[in-house]
C-alpha cells in the first residue's frame, strides 16, 4: 500500500491569510471578544506596570535585594 505525498508545510502568514479569507466573520468575533474586554485588560496591564515599576525603584534604592527565580 502506498501513502500519499505529504502537503508541503506551511507558513505562519499562509495560515492567517487562509484564515480570514476562508472567514472572515470568525475572525471579526475574535477581535471583537478582544475589544469587549479592551478596559479590563488595560486595567490589568496598568497594574502590572506599576508593580513593576515599584519593585524597580525598591530594588534600586536598595530597600530589597532583586529576587531572582533564574540564575
Amino acid at each position: 500500500m502506498t501513502q500519499a505525498p505529504e502537503a508541503p508545510a506551511r507558513t505562519r502568514a499562509q495560515i492567517s491569510e487562509h484564515t480570514f479569507r476562508k472567514d472572515p466573520y470568525w475572525a471579526w468575533t475574535k477581535i471583537s471578544q478582544l475589544n469587549a474586554r479592551h478596559m479590563q485588560l488595560a486595567w490589568i496591564t496598568l497594574g502590572t506596570l506599576a508593580l513593576t515599576d515599584a519593585y524597580v525603584m525598591a530594588v534600586s534604592a536598595g530597600w530589597i535585594t532583586d529576587l531572582r527565580f533564574f540564575h
